[in-house]
């Protein structure tokens, strides 16, 4: 099944991968994964699989809001 099959199944979410929470949030994975290294977003490993959790991917998305507000 796609990303965006299992996106349109209306299905709630707990976590979401690297891609699919780039999707989600409409940033390249690159810019993830930059946030992941200078400790802005959380990550969490599941064995080789890295997933970012929805409570987590709020709360990173709000701190950046807050940032570029005027």
């Amino acid at each position: 099944m796609s990303i965006e099959a299992k996106k349109d199944a209306g299905t709630e979410r707990l976590a979401r991968s690297i891609p699919e929470f780039s999707l989600h949030v409409g940033v390249g994975r690159s810019t993830i994964y930059l946030e992941i290294k200078a400790g802005r977003l959380r990550r969490i490993k599941v064995g080789k699989r890295s997933i970012i959790g929805d409570d987590d991917g709020r709360a990173w998305l709000k701190a950046r809001a807050a940032e570029s507000a005027p």
